[in-house]
């Protein structure tokens, strides 16, 4: 199992079962997280200062997320419970479309 989520205004967590510290980098789009289920998320620092998490693709894990607050921690967080290998940090991808 890890959970993702924002921190600081300029670095994305993940904890649990992978633990790791990523730089948030781009901040017009967001930053992408890859993980070896087949989960592709978004994660972006919004206006509002809240950090927000987009599932763009599903994988095999269990997906969660609990939606942030600017009066509360300020960050959306995405929990994946499943068999997670490894997660890679990006800025695109590209996918065939779907018909």
């Amino acid at each position: 199992m890890i959970q993702i989520y924002g921190a600081s205004d300029d670095l994305i967590e993940i904890g649990g079962d992978i633990q790791e510290e990523f730089l948030y980098s781009h901040r017009d789009v967001g930053d992408l997280l890859g993980v070896s289920d087949g989960t592709l998320l978004r994660i972006r620092f919004d206006e509002e200062g809240v950090w927000r998490i987009t599932r763009l693709r599903s994988g095999t894990a269990d997906f969660t997320l609990e939606q942030g607050t600017e009066d509360g921690d300020g960050t959306d967080r995405a929990t994946l419970d499943g068999e997670v290998a490894w997660v890679v940090h990006g800025s695109s991808f590209i996918g065939r479309r779907r018909p």
